[in-house]
């Protein structure tokens, strides 16, 4: 088989298995909102689910994007250098994460009181228990961060989205033996740690072979302090990602019970919706656009660019739509079942609008994000996080007390827009010849589409064709879909200038 054949297959099994892992999550939160609907005991899931992505997420993370290369470099001087760099941050990683899982476990109580202050001592402490929990996984983690990344180095991409989808069934079978047993909700933090213990061992058996042979240093304080110095800025970058989350379950915790819980599955249901195309878009683009940067091709970066903006908006608006104008019959079709009520549903929904327009500016984002990353502008990316987290903090503080629960929404909207924003002026003050001519001609042309097709859902709505709740919603769903794809479809094929941007430059 040839490189290419190769190469497209694992490409496809990674997109395959993404698609996958990310069906998991939602699967999870689904059943999650099923079984135990929006009350104190999914907020002090929440909380305690929150607290390992901030302060464990940001070092899994650099895990792969400092370790791996700096152990590429080292394997190409020798395989002495390689097994010392390999050992190096076996042992500091591991120390690392040790010492992590332990402040976490002793200071649970004072985190939980610091990230959602105004919570019951009931919530409270059910959040503190289950942080604990969470915390023995710190270590297991950490070790299948080194061994994803060893495999990495070797052009293994699978293994990474295959960890992330067993971990997802983990906590689902949590889920399913708290049902049949009607236990608590501490059987998914249980699941999810265990899930971890298991994984760790596979993942290493087979990273095991391309381990280094020779022996090398156990220790290197060089390499320690060089990994340390490269994680900082990219720790605190993805760390700065979580804050919406964060100020989220702060300013939701002076909010009535449930209130965390509904914040979190709009989010979730928005995060799934905004990635579903734009992470695939963009890993693809990636590649191209390096290349074309490199190569000092404006041109062909532009076009690139173009097609992968015009691609995220043209999949993004119809569920922009829906989750605006049908936001009610969404939050029903996915979550109202079990115990997640009617109100419950209703109140998710309407923070559901507030989060919407993220659907469409983290795609943006997304494409927008790996021409930085081609450009080697890391800095400009820790910029745009830290304008983000200070716009998102403020606008939630306003607006929460302003509209209430729904603030808090758009407040992190604003935070995601004033991300965009400074990327396209950074963009545009470096180089104005990336906007590709055509660009605002299509931006123009789904911004109609758009608009349209919500006109149409309104009107479907008050007909009421279909006396089935959830029929209906797939009814207008897919009319949505239609309407939007007909009034794109038409211009494009009467007006040869809204083709041109296909074809090479």
């Amino acid at each position: 088989m040839s490189k290419n054949s190769i190469l497209i297959r694992q490409v496809g099994l990674i997109v395959i298995l993404t698609a996958l892992a990310k069906i998991g999550a939602f699967a999870k939160d689904v059943l999650l909102s099923i079984q135990f609907g929006g009350s104190f005991q999914t907020d002090a899931y929440f909380i305690a689910n929150a607290i390992p992505g901030f302060i464990f997420g940001g070092v899994f993370a650099t895990i792969g994007m400092v370790f791996l290369p700096i152990f590429k470099r080292a394997a190409i001087i020798s395989e002495y250098e390689a097994s010392t760099t390999y050992r190096t941050a076996a042992i500091g990683y591991t120390l690392l994460s040790a010492f992590l899982g332990a402040v976490t476990f002793i200071e649970a109580s004072t985190i939980v009181s610091t990230i959602a202050p105004g919570l019951p001592m009931t919530t409270h402490d059910l959040a503190v228990q289950m942080t604990r929990i969470m915390a023995f996984s710190f270590v297991f983690s950490g070790w299948v961060g080194l061994q994803n990344a060893v495999l990495q180095s070797h052009k293994l991409l699978i293994w990474p989205q295959v960890v992330q989808l067993l971990n997802h069934m983990f906590v689902i079978g949590g889920l399913a033996v708290a049902w049949m047993i009607n236990g608590a909700i501490t059987f998914l933090v249980y699941a999810a740690v265990i899930g971890w213990m298991v994984i760790a061992p596979l993942v290493s058996l087979k990273a095991a072979k391309f381990w280094p042979k020779v022996r090398g240093q156990w220790f290197r304080k060089s390499t320690a302090l060089t990994m340390a110095a490269l994680s900082f800025p990219v720790f605190l970058s993805l760390t700065l990602d979580q804050s919406s989350i964060l100020i989220g379950t702060y300013l939701g915790s002076f909010f009535p019970e449930g209130a965390i819980s509904h914040l979190n599955y709009a989010q979730r249901l928005i995060l799934l919706l905004s990635s579903v195309f734009s992470m695939v878009i963009a890993y693809v683009l990636f590649p191209y656009l390096t290349d074309t940067i490199v190569a000092n091709q404006i041109t062909q970066t532009r076009r690139f660019m173009a097609l992968a903006l015009i691609a995220v908006l043209l999949l993004s608006a119809p569920l922009l739509v829906m989750s605006v104008v049908m936001n009610e019959a969404l939050i029903s079709f996915v979550y109202q079942r079990g115990n997640f009520s009617a109100m419950d549903a209703m109140t998710t929904a309407r923070v559901l609008v507030f989060f919407a327009p993220i659907i469409v500016l983290a795609g943006v984002r997304e494409v927008l994000n790996r021409l930085f990353l081609a450009w080697q502008e890391t800095k400009a990316l820790l910029l745009f996080s830290v304008l983000s987290l200070v716009v998102n903090l403020i606008a939630s503080v306003y607006f929460s007390h302003t509209i209430g629960l729904e603030g808090i929404a758009l407040g992190a909207t604003c935070g995601v827009l004033a991300y965009v924003a400074a990327q396209v002026f950074m963009i545009l003050a470096r180089n104005k010849h990336l906007l590709h001519p055509d660009l605002l001609l299509w931006i123009t042309l789904i911004a109609v589409a758009t608009t349209i097709s919500a006109i149409t859902s309104q009107w479907l709505d008050a007909q009421d064709l279909i006396d089935n709740s959830r029929l209906d919603f797939v009814f207008n769903a897919l009319a949505v879909v239609v309407v939007f794809g007909a009034t794109i479809l038409l211009p494009v094929l009467s007006f040869g200038r809204l083709r041109e941007i296909y074809k090479t430059e």
